[in-house]
């Protein structure tokens, strides 16, 4: 899930955020960064070293887009924190990055439904979904600047803000499609095409046919965040046009 939140660098890590213009080439320093964050996921959630073989599509993926978003921005792992709404009801939350704030990617040990461990190829998923999530920071950010303005009433914002991932959800299923099942049968290793995105419809539209219950996402989710905090914003810009 994508919160369109930022985190100050100094509350993620000591390092500064240096956007760079070599977005499709990050700078020595940058991919450092990205390794770093890597090493401390792993750390965190050891389980996803199972699926890293000497061959694996992840690890390089991982640094990569820790090392920079699409604007040269640096994203950072954060530990989880289950003690605010936007990470209930979820098993990973990220942060787009913006000005001098970064993004950050965070993913839980135990899920929330089953009460287990999650297993390595669940949290490689969560992983490279948060990961195309906070990628394309200024397409999220212009969603919530437009719900600030009031370019976008409540529902408005919360369908662009599913779109939003549902974009995020076939990036998912095409790098399951291009990467992880080419090297699941070199390595013969079972895999879940579900759980990576394989039923997603062609469509946002058709999509969205299976999530009428508006007391759940993305109704649930992305309302409350409008509730929360593009209404506090809103209120905060009339104040200071008086």
């Amino acid at each position: 899930m994508v919160i369109i939140m930022c985190w100050p660098t100094n509350s993620a890590a000591s390092a500064p955020v240096s956007p760079s213009p070599q977005i499709r080439k990050p700078t020595n320093e940058a991919l450092a960064h990205g390794r770093l964050q890597t090493e401390r996921m792993l750390h965190d959630l050891p389980a996803m070293r199972l699926w890293l073989t000497k061959d694996n599509p992840f690890y390089d993926f991982a640094v990569q887009h820790y090392a920079a978003d699409a604007t040269g921005r640096r994203i950072y792992w954060i530990p989880f924190e289950d003690n605010a709404w936007e990470s209930r009801g979820v098993n990973a939350v990220s942060a787009t990055a913006k000005g001098d704030y970064c993004g950050s990617i965070s993913i839980r040990k135990i899920d929330f439904r089953t009460k287990k461990p999650l297993a390595a190829e669940n949290l490689w998923v969560c992983l490279v979904f948060e990961c195309f999530n906070t990628f394309d920071s200024d397409r999220c950010n212009k969603i919530k600047s437009d719900g600030i303005s009031g370019k976008l009433n409540r529902e408005q914002f919360i369908l662009k803000c599913s779109e939003y991932e549902y974009i995020s959800a076939k990036e998912t299923n095409r790098f399951y499609l291009t990467k992880v099942v080419p090297w699941a049968k070199k390595n013969r290793i079972r895999t879940n095409g579900f759980d990576w995105y394989q039923n997603i419809p062609p469509t946002f539209e058709q999509d969205m046919k299976y999530f009428q219950d508006k007391t759940k996402y993305p109704w649930s989710f992305f309302g409350t965040y409008y509730d929360t905090f593009i209404i506090k914003e809103q209120k905060k810009n009339r104040v200071n046009l008086k």
